[in-house]
């Protein structure tokens, strides 16, 4: 009988195990990051003001319609400057319609740049309050620059650091996440480097330390969001969770 009995308890125990939802990285950063705080992350790492992913599109653009000096120099060129808050470290490769490797960018001629860079700075800003660490970096290619056309594939990683002061909570982030870019499309005869149509696949990873009403420290977190032009600086950002969203790709403001 004695032994029925542990039988019994042992088997309880074992259904309780299974049924028992175990949680990992992706189910603490849902629990503990809000709407508000997943959005901060996507605008610091998308918004160009905050030197997101659409700061390399629009230099990437910029430099296909011959807007940056010095474009007159041998390929596979290397240069560093800085705009703004930003240091970009690039290194340039220029091609024709068929191919062929040129020496320089030639209006009219060059149509296609494989672009690779490496952007750094700091910055720190009251409205959101918010403190970046830049380091990232991007693979593009640029083609059809000779038809007005411009379209930009190619992938980024962002291996940055954030801080946000966020109503509930401070938040601490390290990230480590990544960019496709498909079929990004902007008007090389419009002075706006807004994309009229593509999208960018961005995976957000890292980890967080929060500091507020629920403390975490070090949590992992994933998730991803695609973001899909349609022309304007407004695109939607779907959360997770299915929380829709309205993210300005220039100043990072969402509502």
């Amino acid at each position: 009988m004695k032994v029925k009995v542990i039988f019994l308890i042992s088997l309880l125990l074992l259904g309780y195990g299974c049924g028992k939802k175990t949680t990992g990285p992706d189910d603490n950063s849902e629990m503990l990051l809000t709407d508000e705080e997943q959005l901060t992350i996507v605008a610091a790492e998308v918004a160009a003001d905050n030197g997101g992913v659409m700061t390399e599109v629009s230099m990437a653009a910029s430099i296909a319609k011959g807007g940056y000096g010095g474009l007159a120099k041998p390929s596979s060129y290397d240069t560093t400057f800085t705009r703004g808050w930003i240091t970009y470290s690039v290194s340039l490769s220029f091609y024709t319609t068929q191919g062929i490797e040129q020496v320089f960018y030639v209006p009219g001629i060059t149509d296609k740049i494989i672009y690779n860079g490496t952007l750094t700075g700091k910055r720190t800003s009251t409205n959101p309050d918010l403190e970046i660490d830049l380091n990232k970096n991007a693979s593009l290619v640029i083609t059809g620059i000779t038809s007005g056309v411009l379209t930009i594939n190619g992938t980024a990683t962002n291996n940055s650091s954030y801080k946000f002061s966020g109503k509930r909570a401070k938040i601490e982030a390290q990230v480590q996440s990544s960019y496709v870019l498909t079929n990004v499309v902007i008007d090389k005869n419009s002075n706006s480097y807004v994309p009229q149509s593509g999208k960018i696949e961005c995976t957000f990873h890292g980890t967080y330390s929060r500091d507020g009403v629920i403390q975490a420290k070090d949590v992992e977190y994933n998730f991803t969001v695609t973001i899909e032009f349609t022309g304007g600086t407004q695109v939607k950002v779907t959360l997770p969770n299915g929380n829709q969203f309205t993210l300005d790709i220039i100043t990072g403001d969402f509502s």
